[in-house]
């Protein structure tokens, strides 16, 4: 959704709707407003677009939430991790 492609959104809405797809076709447009509202630039706004887009996709079905940032150093580098959890 972030590509410098101006057409992408509207060429995309034109394909699903030849096929008939129009449930499919609005639970995309939400998830893509999702991802606009949020214009993640770091990996927490990342995380926080990918939870919200899969509650979505998920709905009725399972519940996700994200956890703690873990970090862990390696040497020069760090590597940073977040527990994706099913709510009960």
């Amino acid at each position: 959704m972030l590509i410098d492609d101006p057409n992408l959104r509207e060429d995309t809405t034109a394909w699903y709707r030849r096929k008939g797809w129009a449930s499919e076709m609005k639970l995309g447009q939400a998830m893509a407003d999702v991802v606009l509202e949020h214009r993640p630039h770091t990996p927490e706004e990342e995380i926080s677009a990918f939870v919200d887009c899969l509650n979505m996709l998920l709905d009725g079905t399972a519940t996700f939430d994200k956890g703690k940032w873990g970090k862990q150093a390696r040497g020069e580098i760090s590597i940073r991790s977040v527990l994706i959890s099913e709510l009960p």
